[in-house]
């Protein structure tokens, strides 16, 4: 709300002077103008913001477009168009609606330099910086950073510049480039201090702060956060000081310091929860029950992981709608730049036709120069026809490209929902409870801390197209520990890797083998009686081409779980999805073979799936 209000308040001062000026009879219409963009800056309420910007932003565009609109009134709403467009653009990246915020900012980018307004061209550069920073594509984000840097320069914007440098100090730290990010903050830093922005400087600190503790220079760390704590406090910024806290908190756990950590999480958590900010409430309460965990205090320690895990669970929903966005905008984006290619195309093809065209009147004109010349008008007219059946063969080419690359967004999106069976989070989450009740309470703390391991990896691969091999063995293994608690003592399971993989150099897409073991188990092994067994194994081809992974079981076989899964109507979803993206990856359809396993007699004693991954 801040900075839209402060965007406003800007805009709106710097048209003021228009409104005082005598602009024949529209002089009432652009002082109404005016007074509206006062009443939006004065509004609280986001909602009823909104609405006055939608008011104002229609009454502007049917004012500026009358014929008998004097020039100068003209030029005063063109200004307003843009302040209210910059508005009405940072009310969707509240909403989350990055690309529509960034749609409608490079319309206003577009109206400030055909008045060329730099202060306006810089904002709406710094609002585009910032959507596609919240889309995570820093290339992009950095882009316009820089731009905008330029811009704010040459304005003499000191406050732009302090807020570019800071973003430009997050890009670097996202990407892990600490010491460029502590460049920039430090710069930022030495501006808001000039400035005496006493909020802006609490947040500077804090992220030069986090570098040093990166960089595991602890006492720089403290150092910052401790100073970073008194202007939050000072600017009763709660946000910021929640994000301080936990930063100290985890400070001093690094330091062994588990009394100070305690006392700064704890803080954290409660201003997190006052201010409902899902981001501090997860980390705060995971680092909260590692703490009580390491104390034996079970019962806060898990109050604190479930409520890490509620957490974690609306961020993955805001999550899975971000990735939804930035997929729909990838598609769009590309399948605008395919259009307009083949639009140049087609002009191309337009214009080749009429070169023909021309060609055959010219050469109908002058039929009684000599042969040579025809001859070489008909060669001509040859190469043309071969050009326009080339350029509509590379149009053809192109859509299906597009529609290659769409498929392969599906099923990326597909992926994302099939990744855990939510039956196995309850079901692994109850054997810990019964362990914790009625078993070994050593066991289901390992157990917990295991569960929690395994979602976090889960968590951390989702959105990745190639994890190592030993990450997916890793995944397995923890899967696979949390489901033989649930067998008690009859379960038994094997991973094994072939001495030509180097598991730690071979990649793979993340969560591809899970849903055939858990297949194999729920499936195979659920309803046999007796030992189970589930084994891996992971070998390369002859040729080296791709990872054959072999999934087998001792369990009941496909046909007796044929008949189970009909009665309880079941559908499994995500070896169906598995099985297309291996399609879309390794471009055929012979990736996944079941083979069943029989006895002498000819009784199902098991299964084996056998998987093709190509490198």
């Amino acid at each position: 709300m801040k900075n839209l209000f402060l965007i406003v308040f800007i805009l709106f001062n710097s048209i003021y002077n228009y409104s005082q000026n005598k602009i024949s009879s529209d002089v009432n219409d652009t002082l109404s103008v005016n007074n509206f963009g006062k009443s939006i800056y004065e509004e609280t309420n986001l909602q009823k913001s909104e609405k006055l910007n939608e008011y104002l932003l229609s009454t502007i565009k049917a004012r500026i477009n009358l014929k008998t609109v004097n020039p100068k009134a003209k030029k005063y709403y063109q200004i307003a168009l843009i302040s209210a467009s910059l508005s009405q653009a940072y009310f969707e990246q509240v909403k989350a609606n990055y690309k529509k915020s960034i749609t409608i900012n490079l319309y206003a980018l577009k109206e400030s330099n055909k008045i060329k307004n730099n202060s306006f061209a810089c904002f709406a550069k710094m609002a585009i910086a910032f959507n596609f920073l919240c889309l995570e594509e820093y290339d992009k984000a950095l882009k316009y950073y820089k731009e905008s840097e330029i811009l704010a320069k040459y304005n003499n914007e000191k406050a732009a510049l302090g807020y570019i440098y800071a973003h430009i100090g997050t890009i670097n730290y996202k990407n892990k480039n600490y010491n460029n990010s502590l460049k920039y903050n430090f710069k930022s830093l030495e501006i808001r201090r000039k400035l005496n922005d006493i909020s802006k400087i609490g947040y500077t600190l804090n992220n030069i702060g986090e570098n040093y503790l990166a960089m595991n220079q602890l006492s720089d760390a403290e150092k910052n956060f401790k100073e970073a704590e008194k202007f939050s406090l000072k600017a009763n910024d709660t946000k910021q000081l929640s994000d301080n806290y936990l930063n100290l908190g985890n400070l001093y756990l690094l330091k062994k310091e588990s009394i100070k950590a305690l006392d700064y999480l704890l803080l954290s958590n409660k201003l997190g929860n006052e201010s409902k900010n899902l981001e501090i409430i997860k980390e705060s309460s995971l680092k909260l029950y590692n703490v009580y965990n390491d104390k034996s205090q079970y019962k806060l320690a898990l109050k604190f992981l479930e409520e890490s895990l509620n957490a974690e669970k609306k961020l993955n929903k805001d999550q899975n709608k971000n990735e939804l966005l930035k997929a729909e905008f990838k598609y769009e984006t590309e399948k605008k730049e395919a259009q307009i290619k083949a639009l140049s195309q087609q002009k191309k093809i337009a214009n080749l036709e009429s070169q023909r065209q021309k060609t055959i009147a010219i050469i109908l004109t002058i039929a009684i120069i000599s042969l040579l010349i025809t001859t070489y008008f008909l060669f001509n007219r040859y190469k043309i026809k071969k050009q326009n059946e080339l350029l509509k063969a590379q149009l053809i080419e192109a859509e299906k490209t597009i529609e290659a690359e769409k498929k392969a967004t599906e099923s990326e999106l597909k992926a994302l929902k099939s990744q855990m069976n939510p039956h196995f989070i309850f079901n692994a989450l109850s054997s810990i409870q019964d362990q914790f009740m009625y078993g070994d309470k050593v066991i289901a703390n390992e157990q917990m801390g295991n569960f929690t391991q395994l979602t976090r990896q889960i968590l951390n691969v989702s959105g990745k197209k190639q994890i190592l091999l030993s990450t997916e063995i890793d995944i397995l293994s923890k899967y696979l520990e949390l489901e033989k608690m649930r067998f008690k003592t009859d379960f038994e399971y094997s991973i094994t890797i072939g001495t030509t993989i180097d598991e730690d150099y071979h990649e793979i897409p993340p969560m591809l083998i899970q849903p055939f073991v858990e297949n194999s188990i729920k499936h195979g092994l659920l309803h046999k009686n007796g030992l189970k067994k589930v084994s891996i194994d992971f070998n390369l081809s002859d040729n080296e081409d791709y990872i054959i992974c072999t999934v087998e079981d001792n369990g009941i076989g496909r046909k007796k779980s044929q008949e189970i899964k009909t009665n309880n109507k079941h559908n499994s979803f995500s070896t169906e999805s598995i099985a297309q993206r291996l399609q879309l990856l390794n471009n055929n359809d012979d990736n996944v073979i079941y083979e069943d396993l029989k006895d002498e007699n000819g009784n199902g004693i098991g299964t084996r799936v056998i998987v093709k991954i190509y490198l």
